[in-house]
Protein backbone atom coordinates (compact mmCIF):
# COMPACT_ATOMS: atom_id res chain seq x y z
CA UNK A 1 0.00 0.00 0.00
CA UNK A 2 2.38 2.36 1.23
CA UNK A 3 5.00 1.12 -2.26
CA UNK A 4 1.66 1.91 -4.53
CA UNK A 5 1.23 5.67 -2.72
CA UNK A 6 4.38 6.47 -3.59
CA UNK A 7 5.13 5.14 -7.02
CA UNK A 8 1.24 7.13 -7.82
CA UNK A 9 2.75 10.54 -6.29
CA UNK A 10 6.14 9.88 -8.15
CA UNK A 11 4.12 9.55 -11.35
CA UNK A 12 2.35 12.67 -10.40
CA UNK A 13 5.62 14.56 -9.76
CA UNK A 14 6.64 13.27 -13.03
CA UNK A 15 4.10 14.66 -14.72
CA UNK A 16 3.74 17.79 -12.73
CA UNK A 17 7.65 18.79 -13.25
CA UNK A 18 8.03 17.11 -17.01
CA UNK A 19 7.14 20.72 -18.08
CA UNK A 20 9.58 22.70 -16.08
CA UNK A 21 12.10 24.66 -18.45
CA UNK A 22 15.90 23.86 -18.53
CA UNK A 23 17.82 26.37 -16.43
CA UNK A 24 14.63 27.75 -14.78
CA UNK A 25 15.40 29.22 -11.36
CA UNK A 26 11.44 28.61 -9.69
CA UNK A 27 11.14 25.26 -8.82
CA UNK A 28 7.45 25.83 -8.42
CA UNK A 29 5.67 22.64 -8.83
CA UNK A 30 8.59 21.28 -6.50
CA UNK A 31 8.01 23.65 -3.48
CA UNK A 32 4.13 23.58 -3.68
CA UNK A 33 4.60 19.83 -3.38
CA UNK A 34 6.56 20.24 -0.23
CA UNK A 35 4.43 22.80 1.34
CA UNK A 36 0.89 20.74 1.06
CA UNK A 37 3.55 17.82 2.60
CA UNK A 38 4.56 19.90 5.33
CA UNK A 39 0.81 21.22 6.06
CA UNK A 40 0.27 18.15 6.29
CA UNK A 41 2.67 17.68 9.47
CA UNK A 42 1.53 20.57 10.81
CA UNK A 43 -1.96 19.25 11.11
CA UNK A 44 -0.98 16.47 12.89
CA UNK A 45 0.54 19.16 15.17
CA UNK A 46 -2.52 20.91 15.82
CA UNK A 47 -4.51 18.23 16.56
CA UNK A 48 -1.97 17.37 19.12
CA UNK A 49 -2.14 20.45 20.70
CA UNK A 50 -5.74 20.26 20.64
CA UNK A 51 -5.44 17.60 22.92
CA UNK A 52 -2.63 19.45 25.33
CA UNK A 53 -4.35 22.68 25.53
CA UNK A 54 -7.51 20.73 27.66
CA UNK A 55 -4.53 18.78 29.44
CA UNK A 56 -2.95 21.68 30.09
CA UNK A 57 -5.99 23.47 31.37
CA UNK A 58 -7.06 20.24 33.54
CA UNK A 59 -3.79 20.02 35.68
CA UNK A 60 -3.74 23.54 36.09
CA UNK A 61 -6.81 24.35 37.17
CA UNK A 62 -6.98 21.48 39.42
CA UNK A 63 -3.89 22.76 41.51
CA UNK A 64 -5.14 26.45 41.68
CA UNK A 65 -8.58 24.90 43.12
CA UNK A 66 -6.51 22.40 46.13
CA UNK A 67 -4.93 25.35 46.90
CA UNK A 68 -7.50 27.93 47.37
CA UNK A 69 -5.93 30.55 44.55
CA UNK A 70 -8.07 33.41 44.53
CA UNK A 71 -9.24 34.62 40.57
CA UNK A 72 -6.16 36.52 39.25
CA UNK A 73 -5.69 37.85 35.92
CA UNK A 74 -2.76 36.24 34.80
CA UNK A 75 -4.53 32.80 35.01
CA UNK A 76 -7.74 33.66 32.69
CA UNK A 77 -6.49 31.41 29.88
CA UNK A 78 -7.01 28.73 31.83
CA UNK A 79 -10.82 29.21 32.73
CA UNK A 80 -11.94 29.23 29.39
CA UNK A 81 -12.07 26.74 27.19
CA UNK A 82 -11.85 28.54 23.59
CA UNK A 83 -8.18 30.14 24.53
CA UNK A 84 -4.85 28.07 25.11
CA UNK A 85 -3.18 28.71 28.28
CA UNK A 86 0.39 29.76 28.35
CA UNK A 87 2.39 26.41 27.82
CA UNK A 88 0.44 25.57 24.46
CA UNK A 89 0.12 28.70 23.32
CA UNK A 90 4.17 28.97 23.32
CA UNK A 91 4.10 25.76 21.55
CA UNK A 92 1.20 26.78 19.09
CA UNK A 93 2.77 29.95 18.41
CA UNK A 94 5.89 28.25 16.99
CA UNK A 95 4.36 25.78 15.11
CA UNK A 96 2.69 28.43 13.49
CA UNK A 97 5.88 30.00 12.83
CA UNK A 98 7.63 26.95 10.69
CA UNK A 99 4.05 26.93 8.35
CA UNK A 100 5.10 30.43 7.65
CA UNK A 101 8.50 30.20 7.20
CA UNK A 102 7.74 27.60 4.66
CA UNK A 103 4.73 29.42 3.05
CA UNK A 104 7.23 32.29 2.45
CA UNK A 105 9.96 29.56 0.86
CA UNK A 106 7.25 28.79 -1.78
CA UNK A 107 5.90 32.25 -1.99
CA UNK A 108 9.52 32.92 -3.05
CA UNK A 109 9.65 29.80 -5.31
CA UNK A 110 6.48 30.91 -7.42
CA UNK A 111 7.76 34.13 -8.20
CA UNK A 112 5.65 36.31 -5.68
CA UNK A 113 6.03 40.06 -6.08
CA UNK A 114 8.29 41.89 -3.43
CA UNK A 115 5.19 43.33 -2.10
CA UNK A 116 3.62 40.29 -1.87
CA UNK A 117 6.88 38.55 0.13
CA UNK A 118 7.12 41.70 2.33
CA UNK A 119 4.16 40.56 3.58
CA UNK A 120 4.70 36.95 4.25
CA UNK A 121 7.47 38.38 5.65
CA UNK A 122 5.80 40.45 8.19
CA UNK A 123 3.75 38.04 9.07
CA UNK A 124 6.18 35.49 9.70
CA UNK A 125 8.25 38.32 11.94
CA UNK A 126 4.85 38.99 14.01
CA UNK A 127 4.68 35.15 14.53
CA UNK A 128 7.88 34.50 16.02
CA UNK A 129 7.40 37.69 18.70
CA UNK A 130 3.94 36.28 19.43
CA UNK A 131 5.92 33.00 20.23
CA UNK A 132 8.74 34.56 22.41
CA UNK A 133 6.01 36.68 23.96
CA UNK A 134 3.80 33.51 24.73
CA UNK A 135 7.37 31.60 25.63
CA UNK A 136 7.53 34.41 28.17
CA UNK A 137 4.42 34.59 29.30
CA UNK A 138 4.93 30.42 30.28
CA UNK A 139 8.28 30.62 31.62
CA UNK A 140 7.14 33.17 34.45
CA UNK A 141 5.15 30.61 36.40
CA UNK A 142 2.76 28.02 34.35
CA UNK A 143 5.62 26.12 33.02
CA UNK A 144 7.55 25.29 36.42
CA UNK A 145 3.96 24.58 37.86
CA UNK A 146 3.70 22.14 34.97
CA UNK A 147 7.54 20.88 35.18
CA UNK A 148 7.64 21.69 31.60
CA UNK A 149 10.54 24.75 32.14
CA UNK A 150 13.14 22.71 29.62
CA UNK A 151 10.13 21.97 26.97
CA UNK A 152 9.48 25.81 26.93
CA UNK A 153 12.92 27.38 27.13
CA UNK A 154 13.81 24.96 24.12
CA UNK A 155 11.38 25.85 21.74
CA UNK A 156 11.37 30.12 22.77
CA UNK A 157 15.11 30.08 22.77
CA UNK A 158 14.56 28.78 19.17
CA UNK A 159 12.19 31.08 18.33
CA UNK A 160 14.87 33.59 20.16
CA UNK A 161 17.16 33.28 17.63
CA UNK A 162 15.13 33.65 15.07
CA UNK A 163 13.62 36.68 16.22
CA UNK A 164 16.10 39.48 14.90
CA UNK A 165 16.54 37.20 11.08
CA UNK A 166 13.23 37.52 10.76
CA UNK A 167 12.75 41.15 11.70
CA UNK A 168 15.81 41.95 9.33
CA UNK A 169 13.90 40.08 6.21
CA UNK A 170 11.01 41.78 6.89
CA UNK A 171 12.90 44.79 5.89
CA UNK A 172 13.97 43.38 2.56
CA UNK A 173 13.75 45.69 -0.11
CA UNK A 174 14.46 42.43 -3.30
CA UNK A 175 13.73 38.83 -4.00
CA UNK A 176 17.35 38.34 -3.31
CA UNK A 177 16.98 39.55 0.04
CA UNK A 178 14.40 37.47 0.75
CA UNK A 179 16.07 34.73 -0.41
CA UNK A 180 19.13 35.33 1.97
CA UNK A 181 17.33 35.79 4.96
CA UNK A 182 15.22 32.45 4.72
CA UNK A 183 18.13 30.77 4.45
CA UNK A 184 19.59 32.55 7.01
CA UNK A 185 16.63 31.56 8.91
CA UNK A 186 17.24 28.13 8.52
CA UNK A 187 19.24 27.00 11.44
CA UNK A 188 16.75 28.26 13.94
CA UNK A 189 13.41 26.37 12.24
CA UNK A 190 15.46 23.34 11.94
CA UNK A 191 16.32 24.18 15.82
CA UNK A 192 12.55 24.96 16.53
CA UNK A 193 11.69 21.41 14.79
CA UNK A 194 13.90 20.08 17.14
CA UNK A 195 12.83 22.05 19.76
CA UNK A 196 9.32 20.24 19.60
CA UNK A 197 10.02 17.25 18.81
CA UNK A 198 11.83 17.19 22.34
CA UNK A 199 9.22 18.21 24.11
CA UNK A 200 6.95 15.90 23.28
CA UNK A 201 7.60 14.08 26.79
CA UNK A 202 6.36 16.67 28.32
CA UNK A 203 3.48 17.01 26.63
CA UNK A 204 2.64 13.45 26.86
CA UNK A 205 3.37 13.75 30.82
CA UNK A 206 0.57 16.57 30.62
CA UNK A 207 -1.92 14.39 29.05
CA UNK A 208 -1.41 11.83 31.29
CA UNK A 209 -1.76 14.16 34.46
CA UNK A 210 -5.08 15.19 32.88
CA UNK A 211 -6.81 11.87 32.55
CA UNK A 212 -5.40 11.10 36.70
CA UNK A 213 -8.26 10.75 39.03
CA UNK A 214 -6.92 10.71 42.55
CA UNK A 215 -8.26 8.49 45.56
CA UNK A 216 -10.42 6.58 42.35
CA UNK A 217 -10.86 2.60 43.00
CA UNK A 218 -11.07 1.85 39.39
CA UNK A 219 -7.16 1.52 39.41
CA UNK A 220 -3.96 2.03 41.68
CA UNK A 221 -2.49 4.58 38.88
CA UNK A 222 -5.61 6.30 38.92
CA UNK A 223 -6.19 5.99 35.64
CA UNK A 224 -9.59 4.01 34.58
CA UNK A 225 -9.86 1.66 31.44
CA UNK A 226 -11.93 4.30 29.41
CA UNK A 227 -8.91 7.00 30.37
CA UNK A 228 -5.86 4.39 29.52
CA UNK A 229 -7.44 4.33 26.32
CA UNK A 230 -8.00 7.70 25.59
CA UNK A 231 -4.25 7.73 26.83
CA UNK A 232 -2.92 5.15 24.53
CA UNK A 233 -4.91 7.09 21.38
CA UNK A 234 -2.85 9.93 23.01
CA UNK A 235 0.23 8.66 22.89
CA UNK A 236 -0.29 7.41 19.15
CA UNK A 237 -0.80 11.00 17.98
CA UNK A 238 1.79 12.20 19.83
CA UNK A 239 4.53 9.48 18.06
CA UNK A 240 3.15 9.98 14.97
CA UNK A 241 3.92 14.28 15.38
CA UNK A 242 7.05 12.70 16.14
CA UNK A 243 7.54 10.73 13.49
CA UNK A 244 6.24 13.33 10.98
CA UNK A 245 8.62 15.74 12.52
CA UNK A 246 11.52 13.53 11.42
CA UNK A 247 10.64 13.54 7.86
CA UNK A 248 9.94 17.04 7.90
CA UNK A 249 13.55 18.21 9.10
CA UNK A 250 15.10 15.75 5.90
CA UNK A 251 12.04 17.68 3.67
CA UNK A 252 12.60 21.52 5.27
CA UNK A 253 16.59 20.69 4.67
CA UNK A 254 15.91 19.94 1.16
CA UNK A 255 13.85 22.49 0.45
CA UNK A 256 16.27 25.46 1.95
CA UNK A 257 19.02 23.55 -0.37
CA UNK A 258 17.34 23.87 -3.05
CA UNK A 259 16.49 27.48 -2.44
CA UNK A 260 20.37 28.13 -1.77
CA UNK A 261 21.73 26.23 -4.74
CA UNK A 262 20.29 27.88 -7.68
CA UNK A 263 17.90 25.28 -7.78
CA UNK A 264 20.30 22.28 -9.51
CA UNK A 265 18.79 19.22 -10.71
CA UNK A 266 20.08 17.10 -7.94
CA UNK A 267 18.42 19.54 -4.94
CA UNK A 268 15.00 19.41 -7.00
CA UNK A 269 15.20 15.90 -6.91
CA UNK A 270 16.18 15.49 -3.39
CA UNK A 271 13.31 17.87 -2.40
CA UNK A 272 11.00 16.20 -4.74
CA UNK A 273 11.65 12.60 -2.89
CA UNK A 274 11.55 13.76 0.78
CA UNK A 275 7.91 15.96 0.04
CA UNK A 276 6.76 12.61 -1.55
CA UNK A 277 7.88 10.73 1.32
CA UNK A 278 6.47 13.08 3.72
CA UNK A 279 3.34 13.42 2.24
CA UNK A 280 2.74 9.75 1.91
CA UNK A 281 3.62 9.46 6.16
CA UNK A 282 1.48 11.94 6.70
CA UNK A 283 -1.94 10.73 4.79
CA UNK A 284 -0.58 7.34 7.07
CA UNK A 285 -0.92 9.70 10.21
CA UNK A 286 -4.21 11.25 9.42
CA UNK A 287 -5.76 7.86 8.97
CA UNK A 288 -4.53 6.97 12.16
CA UNK A 289 -6.13 10.31 14.15
CA UNK A 290 -9.20 9.06 12.11
CA UNK A 291 -9.81 5.43 13.29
Amino acid sequence: MVGAAKRYLSGLALLLFGGLAAGCTQAVPQYNLYAQAFNAQYEQGEAVLDILSGAERTVVVRRLDRQNTPFRPDDAAYYLDNVDPPITASFRASVRTLKVYNEALAGLANGEAANALTARMATLASNVTDGVAAGSVALGGPAAAAGAQAAVAGVAGALEVAKPIFNLAATAASREAFRQQLIAGYPAMRGLIIELRKATPEMYEMMERSLVRRGSDESPTGLSLDADRVLAKNRQLLAAWVLLMDKSLVALAQAVAAADSNNSAMRVAGLTDASIELKVFAEQMRAIRLK
